[in-house]
């Protein structure tokens, strides 16, 4: 259903609409017992997301992972703060396979965290920025 839901609906189709998908799903059509299967949740949250929100949460997984994956790979000597923020992206990563709500405490944590880190920039930028201005 979420490949679906980027096929017609690139946006999504909103929060808590994921059911609105059923027509499209191509395990529905193979019989009424399965139209019942993973109707308002998707079976993971990565699913839910993409067909919720479409390209914009499929945007924010992926950056989510690169984002983890860059800092492991960079962070020779991580601080604790690095550890803490990378063991909760961790757990989004985690819960958007199969957690099946927003509202899980790994989820909401995770996202929070992994929001924060995307859009604020680490102090290393910040100082480069500062001396290119010539502030001290």
């Amino acid at each position: 259903m979420a490949i679906s839901a980027l096929e017609y609906y690139p946006f999504g189709v909103g929060m808590l609409n994921f059911q609105a998908l059923l027509p499209y799903s191509l395990v529905a059509k193979l019989g009424p017992p399965l139209d019942t299967l993973n109707n308002f949740d998707g079976s993971s949250l990565l699913f839910k997301g993409v067909g919720e929100f479409g390209y914009a949460f499929l945007l924010l997984y992926l950056l989510s992972l690169w984002k983890f994956f860059r800092s492991i790979a960079i962070e020779r000597t991580p601080s604790l703060d690095m550890i803490l923020q990378n063991g909760f992206i961790f757990s989004f990563l985690i819960a958007a396979l199969r957690g099946a709500s927003y509202f899980t405490g790994p989820a909401m944590v995770g996202l929070s965290l992994m929001l924060y880190t995307v859009f604020t920039r680490s102090p290393a930028s910040q100082h480069t920025s500062r001396s290119m201005l010539g502030n001290p």
